[in-house]
């Protein structure tokens, strides 16, 4: 790890890249007086980008059984998905993990950046789209730069609270109208802040009652109709659905709010020295181009193709592999093969750990 560099231009940083050609790129999201000296309290701290990382490892996709799997390196017992602490076997915790990606994770780690951006930063914060940088990580997600002089200057305490607000931790839904307690109106689908996001989540969530293993589940998606007019009405009343205490109503705040939250990685959002991927660099992992993207073009960046930079073809002997696209083709399974394939698909492979090169001797 070489830290602690600053450069005059951008040609010297151009140099330093092409003459070492590390692995993977990292910059300083923080602002220094003194950015090359090489003690941290020399620096002189002037301020730091409030940064939002969105990783498909921190979402939910079902996708990850497919692809994802995992390995006991003391019985060899092998598996799919999200590994368990130990090992089912032998109860070893010496776990190796491979991680894959696909289309369905990083659209849905595309919808959390239109989350967090279109339902938080802009209507809750009043930051506008000129003022953030969108950047895909060139693996498994985004990240998201709120480039605002106002939060430049924000210590680590402050950026706690707005990770809070945004992960939604500390609500307590009767101080919204769940269940009418404290005197407070329920809450309507226009409500600004939680309020409304509460609402209005419970509105699509009744399309997945269904899927809930819950009593209040059961129950609303019994009287779904009256559920839903009652939810759409300039004044919620939540009491028209019986069998449900106000205890229960707190709970379901309580499901919704964490169902809802934006779902980032919190200690980069409050750190305010962090070292985030270097735009225009590659990812060590995949060989793929770390972008920046403008909002205007988030909806039709495709990664898989947009992020690609190798070009030619190249003989490599593959391991063991799930099926991945790369630009419009798919390649793969493969399983202990040897393949002529495009120079993207091989760096991808080999920067998996999944592949060998096959030189001609």
């Amino acid at each position: 790890m070489r830290r602690h560099l600053s450069f005059q231009s951008p040609d010297a940083l151009i140099k330093y890249l092409t003459t070492y050609a590390p692995k993977h790129a990292f910059y300083s999201t923080a602002y220094y007086d003194n950015p090359g000296a090489s003690i941290m309290a020399e620096k002189g701290w002037l301020g730091a980008e409030l940064v939002f990382d969105i990783d498909a490892d921190h979402l939910n996709t079902p996708c990850k059984k497919e692809h994802d799997t995992w390995t006991c390196l003391k019985c060899g017992m092998k598996g799919k998905g999200v590994p368990p602490e130990k090992c089912p076997k032998c109860g070893s915790d010496k776990l190796k993990v491979k991680k894959w990606l696909c289309e369905q994770c990083l659209d849905t780690a595309k919808n959390e950046v239109y989350k967090i951006i279109e339902d938080f930063l802009i209507p809750d914060f009043g930051i506008s789209k000129h003022e953030l940088s969108i950047v895909f990580s060139g693996h498994r997600g985004y990240h998201v730069h709120v480039l605002s002089d106002f939060v430049k200057e924000l210590n680590q305490r402050a950026r706690r609270e707005i990770v809070d607000y945004l992960t939604g931790v500390g609500i307590v839904p009767k101080y919204f109208g769940f269940g009418r307690l404290m005197g407070n109106p329920a809450p309507s689908l226009k409500s600004p802040g939680w309020k409304g996001r509460l609402i209005r989540y419970l509105v699509s969530l009744s399309n997945d009652l269904d899927s809930l293993n819950f009593r209040w589940a059961n129950i609303l998606n019994k009287n779904k109709e009256v559920f839903i007019k009652a939810l759409q009405s300039p004044n919620p009343n939540l009491g028209v659905i019986p069998r449900i205490s106000e205890s229960t109503w707190q709970e379901i705040g309580k499901f919704v709010a964490h169902h809802y939250s934006a779902k980032i990685d919190e200690p980069v959002a409050y750190d305010t020295k962090r070292l985030i991927r270097l735009p225009g660099s590659l990812h060590g992992g995949t060989g793929f181009k770390v972008m920046n993207i403008s909002f205007n073009d988030l909806e039709s960046y495709d990664p898989f193709s947009d992020a690609i930079f190798f070009r030619g073809e190249l003989t490599i002997h593959i391991k063991e592999s799930p099926k991945i696209r790369i630009g419009n083709e798919y390649y793969g399974p493969y399983n202990n093969v040897t393949v002529e394939v495009p120079m993207s698909v091989a760096v991808f492979m080999l920067c998996k750990g999944v592949a060998t090169l096959e030189l001609d001797v």
